[in-house]
């Protein structure tokens, strides 16, 4: 049986959906640290995972008590370039939970990644190839929860916003082929 860890705006949701009912094969563990029980995860390219959690959080994420304390903190910068060229100076990566490092998820104290399974999901025919295997017959590749509504991430970038997403997420970039 795997446990699924969930990283915060990487397809969590709508994998959550998928193993509905399937407790047998695979169980949602949540937005926890990996152990080292058999386990699954995804991650995503750290530009769109950025601009995707901003954009959710910006407009009240999920309207619960947690993403609403988020927004709050967003609307001090005036746009999404503010938010990212303050990330580190406001230390934001410690306030909230849907911008911390893939890797805080899914690597023990030392950086080593400790997850069995990890699946990119740009890659989404390959986990649709792992539910397979695991007999669930419903794809990710169909399911779509969660979405936040803006313009492809590379129409929110420039040089520096780059520079300061690759210094922030220097360790995601390296461990998770980035």
């Amino acid at each position: 049986m795997y446990n699924f860890i969930h990283v915060p705006k990487v397809a969590g949701d709508s994998f959550s959906e998928l193993i509905e009912g399937r407790r047998g094969l695979i169980a949602y563990a949540g937005h926890v640290r990996a152990t080292e029980i058999k386990t699954v995860a995804f991650v995503r390219n750290l530009y769109d995972r950025l601009v995707s959690a901003y954009y959710y959080l910006i407009r009240g994420g999920g309207q619960n008590q947690m993403d609403l304390s988020f927004c709050e903190i967003l609307r001090k910068y005036t746009d999404f370039r503010d938010f990212v060229l303050n990330i580190h100076t406001d230390k934001l990566i410690d306030r909230i939970l849907h911008i911390k490092p893939m890797y805080y998820f899914l690597c023990d104290d030392e950086n080593n990644v400790i997850v069995n399974d990890i699946f990119k999901i740009e890659d989404v025919g390959a986990i649709d190839d792992f539910l397979a295997k695991l007999g669930i017959d419903k794809k990710l590749s169909k399911t779509i929860n969660n979405t936040s509504q803006h313009l492809h991430y590379s129409l929110h970038l420039d040089g520096d916003i780059v520079r300061e997403i690759n210094r922030v997420y220097d360790i995601d970039f390296a461990l998770f082929n980035y």
